[in-house]
């Protein structure tokens, strides 16, 4: 029975740190901007976009680009929550 000691103890331990309370989920707004939409179907994102390259390339800049642009910052800013930002230049 004493092998089993420590695994008890772990466990009761795990179970005595508060959980974390994460933030908000990500959800991109929905919008409309020239010929394109930003809109949920289903809870899923979907973006409609028409007209030249140009156009395409604006809207899809302006509706899905710019307000995901804390994802890019993830990344570092677990590592720095985790006091761990010395480790960046490995990713």
């Amino acid at each position: 029975m004493l092998p089993y000691r420590p695994l008890a103890v772990v466990c009761l331990l795990s179970c005595s740190f508060p959980a974390a309370r994460a933030d908000e989920p990500f959800h991109y707004p929905t919008a409309r901007a020239g010929n394109a939409e930003l809109k949920y179907i289903h809870d899923a994102p979907v973006l409609t976009v028409g007209g030249s390259p140009d156009e395409i390339g604006a809207a899809v800049g302006g509706l899905a680009l710019k307000p995901s642009s804390r994802l890019l910052s993830f990344t570092r800013d677990l590592l720095k929550a985790e006091k761990a930002e010395e480790t960046w230049p490995l990713f």
